[in-house]
């Protein structure tokens, strides 16, 4: 706790400038204030139709509050946000950024019928309970539907989750697309986020050392690797046999706020706010530099810093067809190859691995295909194209930083010399800024960790639209978000895509073989068809790769235009600054004391 008032501290001290630098920097300020104090927490929970993940939640909360007939296929996905209200709010989260309060009818119908433009539904609830007040639950379809029709689950709720709960009906057990999900679980979940497996709907009689039980956490574990034992739920039998039972499921809530108050957690939010904090000082001190530069220049100075600046812009704009296009269209020319090698060597594995298999009957040898020799074999070449591209990307946003940090800093010594000499020991802050910044990863660490926290994402950021935010600060602007985690999601899609597509196909191949016994017959059997399957996957994986380099190309393209719009326009004649030098001289000065204050 200590470490977040001083956070707060840190952030107090910005209030001086927040009031100096105009609405921007106030909206960035309000935003990190709110998350500083609500101290929220984001849970993902995930699991196959009919495991009980919403009976789960409406425990928690203590009333049948959430829908639990839900179409598997359609269903929305439904956050309950234990805040400060008094009385439940429900909302609705639509798809283009907007949000609209509605009331519980509406809610329960768009929960199991949504309409094509909500994102999803957020029921606002008392958080009084000890441990729940800033916790956000999120309550997801099962898998098949997420697959198809809510890949935000996949891209967007996963990788910012603190915490990731896997729920499994006892009765059903481990199911071929609980195995498949739990695969492409593992490509997106975030480095140290725990997930807590759950066994719900179990026996009264049942514990640890059950048989059914250590199967099922066999299975989860062979995937991804969770440490200790599974949570195991009862299923409570009610008084009342026509009423739905509500399981407390008191040591699955004990984890999840043991993980989400651990020291660990705490001490990543403290060094992601204070990072963030950081990063909001120096945006306000940038364009505290740029009014003084404008006040101190004359009207043909001034002038001549537009032209530059317009040349500046044109240039950066350049990078697109010179550096970015290029780049990416000669990754995708170089796909195609790298996956037809990827299946090769993944079949070679396989046909070796099912030969060493000799010993194994038709139906232990079918089981050892499916759920372990293909996934494995499949997974580690796509390890090798994901690494491929994360190589290539590093080399593309390299050059782009070359280029853009060689404008940029052009364009500083263009202003400098355009400016008198109390005007020059501003443009040297601006141009020892730029310096500073490109020589700390701090900013890529601070996406890294950030996450749930309120981060837009989290992982490996794009380093090129990383560093082409950065240009963006220079002339007191912050750029959208949404391109840093680009790479990240586009590689983990990668990996999801290709777990969902090899899953699919050897589960035709089993059915395919199950009516032949003959050995020599249905091993035979067994290895044409995989082969058609991983036919299957090589071309669903390189249709995917290719389509998601073009929407990748695309947000890059978008953010360097914005990059240059902003620059072309930092010193149009609209936004000349008249104000008193003196004044400027007192607020650079107010800079240089918050800053130490708080050690930027």
């Amino acid at each position: 706790m200590s470490d977040l008032v001083e956070t707060k501290k840190k952030l107090e001290a910005l209030e001086p400038l927040i009031a100096l630098t105009g609405d921007e920097t106030q909206v960035y300020y309000k935003f990190l204030k709110e998350r500083i104090d609500a101290n929220e927490s984001f849970v993902t929970i995930l699991g196959e139709t009919s495991s009980g993940k919403t009976t789960l939640i409406n425990g928690l909360i203590g009333k049948h509050i959430l829908p639990t007939k839900a179409s598997p296929t359609t269903a929305a996905i439904v956050e309950v946000n234990f805040s400060g209200v008094n009385d439940i709010d429900y909302i609705i989260v639509n798809k283009n950024a907007t949000m609209e309060r509605t009331d519980r009818k509406v809610f329960m119908e768009l929960a199991e019928e949504p309409d094509r433009d909500v994102k999803w539904l957020c029921m606002k609830v008392p958080g009084a309970r000890a441990g729940l007040l800033g916790m956000r639950i999120f309550d997801t379809p099962g898998y098949d539907s997420i697959v198809d029709e809510h890949e935000e689950v996949l891209m967007d709720f996963i990788p910012n989750s603190d915490v990731v709960i896997y729920v499994v009906s006892y009765k059903i057990g481990i199911q071929d697309q609980d195995y498949r999900f739990l695969r492409e679980l593992k490509q997106l979940i975030r480095e140290g986020v725990p997930v807590i497996p759950v066994i719900n709907r179990c026996p009264a009689d049942v514990d640890c050392n059950d048989r059914r039980i250590n199967e099922i956490a066999g299975y989860i574990s062979d995937v991804i690797h969770f440490d200790g034992q599974p949570v195991i739920v009862p299923s409570d039998t009610p008084e009342d046999e026509k009423a739905y039972p509500l399981p407390r499921a008191e040591d699955l809530w004990r984890s999840v706020s043991d993980a989400i108050g651990s020291p660990e957690r705490k001490q990543l939010l403290a060094e992601s706010y204070d990072l963030f904090i950081k990063e909001l000082y120096q945006s306000c001190s940038e364009i505290i530099n740029i009014r003084y530069q404008k006040a101190e220049m004359s009207a043909e100075e001034l002038e001549e810093i537009r032209r530059e600046s317009v040349q500046t812009a044109n240039r950066i704009r350049n990078s697109i067809d010179e550096i970015l296009i290029p780049g990416i269209n000669e990754l995708k020319n170089k796909i195609p190859s790298k996956m037809k090698e990827a299946k090769k060597a993944a079949c070679d594995k396989i046909m070796k691995d099912i030969d060493d298999s000799s010993s194994f009957k038709k139906d232990e040898t079918q089981a050892y295909v499916q759920y372990h020799v293909v996934p494995f074999r499949t997974e580690e070449q796509i390890k090798e194209i994901q690494f491929f591209i994360d190589v290539e990307f590093s080399y593309i946003n390299k050059r782009l930083d070359d280029y853009m940090n060689r404008e940029i800093a052009d364009l500083n010594t263009r202003i400098q010399l355009a400016l008198d000499r109390a005007a020059v020991k501003a443009g040297n802050r601006v141009a020892a800024n730029v310096a500073q910044k490109f020589a700390s990863s701090a900013l890529a660490k601070f996406f890294a960790g950030f996450g749930g926290a309120g981060g837009s994402g989290a992982g490996i950021a794009n380093a090129a639209s990383h560093a082409l935010k950065i240009f963006g600060d220079l002339f007191g602007h912050t750029f959208s978000r949404e391109t840093h985690n680009a790479l990240k999601h586009f590689l983990a899609k990668i990996g999801a895509t290709s777990m969902k597509a090899i899953g699919a196909a050897i589960t035709v191949v089993i059915e395919g073989i199950m009516i032949i016994y003959d050995v020599n017959t249905w091993k035979g059997k067994l290895k044409k068809e995989i082969i058609k399957g991983l036919d299957k996957w090589e071309s669903g994986t390189t249709d995917t790769i290719l389509s998601e380099l073009d929407k990748l190309k695309q947000q890059n393209i978008e953010t360097i235009n914005d990059i240059a719009d902003e620059i072309e326009h930092s010193y149009d004649e609209e936004d000349a600054n008249s104000e008193d030098i003196d004044k400027l001289e007192k607020q650079l000065e107010l800079c240089d004391k918050i800053g130490k204050q708080i050690g930027a």
